[in-house]
């Protein structure tokens, strides 16, 4: 499981309809639709059902979308230990500047 499907189907269960997740990614109607199905073909389920208010979670997307919020956090914290770690910068830099 990559994180970037999960953060598409995290967006699409957010928006509750493909074609504004994709906007909000700023991914394509169709990669969207895509990633969605290559996580469903991977986990061998469907994570969505269509309704007239639009995609809703299956018992399956619901689990899934519990355990990707962890997932991408996890990663995220991983990261910025691994920046610590190897002596990185981080954190905002703030310039300022006076008029004259």
């Amino acid at each position: 499981m990559r994180p970037r499907l999960l953060k598409t189907f995290l967006a699409v269960a957010r928006c509750r309809n493909i074609t504004r997740a994709a906007e909000e990614i700023h991914l394509a109607q169709s990669s969207v639709s895509d990633q969605i199905q290559t996580l469903e073909t991977e986990l061998g389920t469907a994570l969505f059902t269509r309704s007239k208010q639009g995609l809703q979670l299956t018992p399956a997307g619901a689990t899934l979308k519990s355990y990707a919020q962890d997932i991408l956090m996890l990663a995220e914290e991983a990261r910025a230990a691994v920046d610590v770690a190897a002596g990185h910068a981080a954190g905002a830099v703030t310039i300022g500047a006076l008029e004259t």
